[in-house]
């Protein structure tokens, strides 16, 4: 999707940051994919460059790490990127540095990242994203400005996905799936079987569907899946919000999300991946 569809408090803050933006912007987003889409099409905006010319552009520096942790080495390699000389006018925005995941910085590397932060080049501009900013030192957050991705309302996902041509079944089971999310719901329907959240949802319903021991039977093929696992616990989260907000079912929906958030409190935590899925399986409500 060339510009994604956003709430509309959510569009202003990012049309009045493109209009004047400030040396630090941090991005609170729901999902690591969500957020890298987002602060591409804003940097594009700024540089007044398309998406293909954006990936040539030769000054932009990207951290991305999923599963490593932004280190000081990370932040070293932002120096030396400053360091660098731009042509052009020096008060225009030239070069920028799009940190995903800023909330995977040890804390070492946020404080040696600050000086930069906040006393970058003229022609700089910091671009962080994060989804838990409790990770997220506060002197860095005070040096940003902030905007914060909210989901679009369901009747703007619809006509939106209408006018894509997706027929209702489908858009209907992309927005359960992707939880509002107007960036999922529309990769979920233009490819509402191999998309990553379409096999953990297939995934999901098999879990829910089953007894206790066939469940355990799956759990070591689904750690073996980070981002299977991620999806599914993600799912069990929006589909039990959904069921308690339907007023049916509601001490059904609340185990299944009692049990998703305390799976997902012993991974963040860094407990073993099996036995936080072992945990999962054995404590969900069966739907049976």
């Amino acid at each position: 999707m060339d510009k994604p569809l956003f709430n509309r408090i959510t569009e202003h803050q990012i049309n009045a940051y493109i209009k004047n933006p400030g040396h630090s912007l941090l991005l609170i987003g729901p999902s690591s994919r969500e957020n890298s889409i987002v602060l591409n099409w804003i940097a594009g905006r700024i540089l007044d460059l398309q998406p293909k010319s954006l990936d040539k552009y030769p000054y932009i520096l990207r951290l991305n790490l999923k599963d490593e942790k932004i280190t000081i080495d990370s932040v070293r390699e932002i120096e030396h990127f400053l360091s660098l000389s731009v042509p052009g006018v020096k008060s225009a925005i030239s070069r920028l540095i799009l940190i995903n995941n800023a909330d995977g910085m040890l804390s070492t590397a946020q404080n040696a990242l600050l000086k930069n932060i906040e006393e970058p080049p003229l022609d700089t501009v910091f671009m962080m994203s994060a989804s838990d900013t409790n990770l997220i030192l506060p002197t860095v957050i005070s040096r940003s400005s902030i905007i914060r991705l909210t989901n679009p309302d369901r009747e703007d996902i619809i006509r939106y996905l209408k006018d894509q041509g997706m027929p209702d079944e489908v858009i209907s089971r992309s927005i359960a799936i992707s939880g509002g999310s107007i960036i999922s719901a529309d990769e979920i329907a233009r490819d509402p079987s191999t998309h990553p959240m379409s096999i953990a949802a297939n995934q999901l319903k098999q879990i829910l569907q089953s007894n206790t021991t066939e469940r355990l039977v799956m759990v070591n093929q689904i750690v073996k899946n980070p981002e299977l696992m991620r999806n599914i616990l993600i799912l069990a989260r929006n589909i039990s919000i959904a069921g308690i907000s339907s007023n049916k079912q509601i001490s059904h929906w609340e185990r299944i999300l009692q049990t998703t958030y305390q799976t997902q409190t012993f991974l963040d935590n860094k407990s073993n991946s099996k036995l936080a899925m072992t945990y999962f399986m054995i404590h969900l409500s069966s739907t049976n």
